[in-house]
Formats: structure tokens, C-alpha cells, sequence
């Protein structure tokens, strides 16, 4: 939760209780306005639904974020203890971002480390969710005989750690 984030997004999509999207494309405010960079735990009670980040962003069509093999900037992260960075470029229209808000403790990861709410982050390139009951969001359907490619890019770096 200590790390800063930055979403390269003006927009995203509201969700039901079920976490389903709803139709409606909103733009980023308040706690859902993650283009900071902003640490991410700043929002994560505030978020929309209330139990942190688990919605699709809208990634800006800006040509400035395009780079030569036509991947568009997504998002980055950083850890200002470590210095670790995270950027993320795709040529997908959306990035879900996740908080492992469902987890509850009961899960146990290596050497046995409880894994409680918001333990992780999540940033998934895709097409939108629920694209195929939602007529404006973009086609998510793959017809037969036609090929399908998406290309996302991970790409890890260091900088010099925070000295705070």
C-alpha cells in the first residue's frame, strides 16, 4: 500500500455490487483519480464502492504515450522504499486495477505469510469487462478465423530508493 501509482486514465467504470460494470464511462475524481502519481493507499476505504480498487480505467488515447511499437503507456508504479519501478505499456484499451480487496487472512503464501485485505496490487490489460452487454465499449468478440493479438509489456527498473 505504500507505493505511489499512476494510472494514464481520465476515465473509468463504475461498477454494481457485484462488481460488474455497469455501462456508465466516469470520469476519474476524487479517490478514483489515481493519474498522480499518488501513494495508493490514499484512496483505497474512498474508492468507488468502498472496498478499494477493482475497476477497469479507460487508458488515455494520447499519442504522446505511444511508443515506437505502438504500445500506449498504461501505468506505472514505484516503491519509494526500493526504488523499484513498474511500467506497464499494452496495446488492450483498459487496465484493471485490483487491490485483493476480497482477501480476508485465511490465505497463506510462501513461508507462510498471511495475506489480509489489499496485500497485493493487481494491473490487468484487457478489453472492457462485460464489453459484450455494453454496445459502446469496445468488441471483445473474436470471430472464428480470425487471428486475436495483444501485446503487454512489464517492464521492471530501479531507481535510487526514498532517503525519508
Amino acid at each position: 500500500l505504500d507505493h505511489d501509482v499512476r494510472i494514464f486514465a481520465d476515465a473509468y467504470l463504475p461498477t454494481d455490487p457485484a462488481c460488474i460494470p455497469t455501462g456508465e464511462v466516469r470520469p476519474v475524481h476524487g479517490a478514483m483519480d489515481l493519474r498522480g502519481p499518488v501513494p495508493l493507499y490514499r484512496g483505497i476505504a474512498d474508492g468507488d464502492g468502498g472496498n478499494g480498487y477493482d475497476h477497469n480505467y479507460v487508458i488515455r488515447d494520447d499519442p504522446g504515450l505511444v511508443d515506437a511499437r505502438g504500445l500506449k503507456r498504461a501505468a506505472w508504479v514505484r516503491s519509494p522504499r526500493t526504488g523499484i519501478e513498474l511500467n506497464v505499456l499494452t496495446t488492450e484499451p483498459g487496465i484493471q486495477i485490483c487491490g485483493a480487496n476480497h482477501l480476508d487472512g485465511t490465505c497463506r503464501g510462501h513461508g507462510g505469510r498471511v495475506y489480509a485485505t489489499q496485500a497485493g496490487l493487481c494491473l490487468e490489460t484487457q478489453k472492457f469487462p462485460d464489453s459484450v452487454n455494453h454496445a459502446h465499449f469496445p468488441s471483445a468478440i473474436v470471430r472464428p478465423d480470425t487471428e486475436y493479438t495483444s501485446t503487454t509489456v512489464y517492464a521492471f527498473s530501479a531507481s535510487a530508493a526514498s532517503t525519508e
